[in-house]
């Protein structure tokens, strides 16, 4: 019974014959026993599923970690082939890694950089800027070089310098930010940038050396052809004739330099023909015995094997003669001087070198050696044109020059030419000849000229060889008077630059009148191509300005008796 405030509640139990105690017992016994069972085995299957998760979670990371350093491996196989070097350094600017292109470049192993200071591999004179610029990335975020490729100066184990190209990038693993490097050694192409700049250097002081030796030449043709006149006119006993004479040197050694000068214009254009190096080197050793001071001994090796070279023998004399005079002048206490000609494969080319033990040249002064008026000579002992001048032919021919020279030791110029090894050697002779063997028949020649006195000089000239002579100013002129007397004319001597009609219109002109003239170019410098070309026009012949009667009448001998 239960009592609840006014009510009361009464719990009746009523028994029941066949559930005694013990059934009762039995069944919660039983229960209970299920009820653990699957308890059991809920437990076992949780125990199961985890022991199979953590299974396969343990086979994931391990797969992972495989996965992983296989594609380090890969990673490193790959920046270690590389043949640039890649370097890696932390937010202090240490090195981290170290891959073998930087072995190479820069001479340090990897166990000997990595925990050292990335500026390590600058020029101690340039690492305070680079600390600088670390320092203000680092504090600022502000990156001038972050994500660019610049071009910087490295320093080798050894100390040595050399320009390198540097791209560099910096990311992050978590709070630890880093920065990788990529080198790459720049030597070469830097190399190549200093020799096109050489070459347009020398194309822009060409240009306008061709503009000042036609204006040079102008002026001194009818200086250099009457004081030939008067020489010849003058006795050589006459007080006058030494003065003359003096006069007339000078008048050549200005003409030699404004040929220096005509080299950088354009392609000489003078007639190649097949010669043989061997030779002209025999030649040049019996002139340097007495060309070359006594304590400078030569040796010349001018084997008999080396194949034959197209060329203009003057020129090709010049190349030799002037490295000669540069070795010379760098041995001023004596020495020794090594001419060699060698046959060279490739190509097939001739190498012929000039080495000397003379003073030598340091980097600064090498850098510069072919550059036009480029001298460490003395005021008044070298134009600075010589060298250019090699460099100018030996360009021209299609071939090239290497230099190496050591402070104290002397230098080598190793010279290569492009070679013809199954030509057959024309021989050349050459004779000065009197002025009496040019003398004409009384033909007319017709003389253009826009200086009015190189046309009374070259009156003057053909008027004492026996010629009568017709004058013309200019390009319309010519084509005038020719047109009304090409049946009397028997040649024509023309300037190339001249008004109203350009060298190549005149010529085409004078042929289309008359396609057997017989035309003779004269110029200084003309940048209507060279006398090779004017010649394959049609003119018959080229004399180069400033000249004398005796070329003149040469010339103009051969070609009015020529039968072409």
């Amino acid at each position: 019974m239960l009592e609840n405030g006014t009510r009361i509640w009464t719990i009746v139990f009523y028994a029941f014959h066949g559930y005694g105690l013990g059934a009762i017992e039995k069944w919660l016994l039983l229960s209970i026993l299920f009820l653990g069972i699957c308890l059991s085995l809920g437990l076992a299957g949780i125990l199961f599923f985890l022991s199979r998760a953590t299974s396969v979670a343990v086979d994931l990371a391990r797969g992972m970690t495989r996965d992983l350093n296989e594609t380090h491996e890969k990673l490193r196989a790959i920046v270690d082939t590389a043949q640039d070097a890649i370097v890696t350094a932390d937010h202090q600017g240490l090195i981290v890694s170290w891959n073998r292109g930087a072995d190479h470049l820069f001479g340090y192993s990897a166990d000997e950089m990595v925990g050292k200071p990335l500026i390590a591999i600058i020029p101690e004179r340039l690492r305070e800027t680079h600390e600088q610029g670390f320092r203000r990335y680092l504090e600022t975020g502000e990156a001038r070089v972050i994500g660019k490729t610049v071009e910087l100066t490295g320093s080798r184990k050894g100390g040595e310098e050399f320009p390198l190209e540097i791209s560099l990038s910096s990311w992050k693993t978590g709070q630890a930010i880093f920065f990788t490097a990529i080198i790459r050694d720049i030597t070469e192409r830097k190399k190549l940038e200093a020799e096109l700049f050489q070459s347009q250097k020398m194309e822009t002081v060409g240009t306008l050396a061709g503009g000042i030796a036609h204006d040079l030449n102008n002026q001194l043709t009818p200086v250099k052809g009457y004081l030939d006149l008067l020489l010849n006119q003058t006795d050589p006993g006459h007080p006058s004739h030494h003065l003359l004479s003096e006069a007339g040197q000078s008048a050549e050694r200005c003409a030699e330099v404004i040929q220096r000068l005509m080299n950088f214009s354009r392609s000489s254009g003078q007639k190649r023909t097949i010669l043989s190096p061997a030779q002209i080197l025999n030649e040049l050793k019996v002139l340097l015995n007495n060309f070359l001071p006594a304590n400078i001994r030569v040796f010349v090796d001018g084997a008999e094997n080396i194949w034959p070279v197209e060329a203009n023998e003057t020129e090709f004399q010049t190349v030799l003669m002037n490295l000669v005079v540069n070795a010379r002048d760098a041995m001023p206490d004596g020495g020794e001087l090594r001419l060699k000609a060698e046959n060279i494969n490739v190509g097939p080319h001739i190498m012929i070198s000039v080495k000397d033990t003379g003073i030598g040249m340091p980097p600064e002064v090498l850098s510069h050696i072919f550059e036009p008026f480029y001298t460490t000579k003395k005021r008044g002992q070298g134009t600075g044109l010589g060298l250019a001048m090699v460099f100018k032919t030996v360009k021209g021919y299609g071939g090239w020059i290497d230099v190496s020279s050591e402070v104290k030791k002397g230098s080598i110029f190793q010279v290569y030419f492009p070679a013809k090894p199954n030509a057959v050697v024309v021989s050349t002779v050459a004779g000065a000849g009197i002025l009496n063997d040019f003398q004409a028949n009384g033909e007319t020649i017709l003389f253009a000229d826009d200086e009015e006195p190189i046309r009374n000089l070259g009156k003057v000239f053909l008027e004492r060889l026996g010629y009568k002579v017709l004058l013309a100013s200019d390009g319309g002129e010519v084509i005038s008077i020719y047109q009304n007397n090409f049946k009397n004319v028997a040649a024509l001597v023309l300037d190339m630059t001249m008004p109203k009609l350009t060298g190549r219109q005149m010529l085409a002109r004078v042929l289309a009148i008359n396609p057997k003239a017989k035309v003779i170019i004269v110029s200084g410098y003309t940048s209507e191509g060279g006398p090779r070309d004017l010649v394959e026009m049609g003119a018959r012949e080229f004399l180069q300005k400033p000249y004398t009667i005796f070329p003149l009448g040469k010339i103009l001998k051969s070609v009015l008796t020529s039968k072409n």
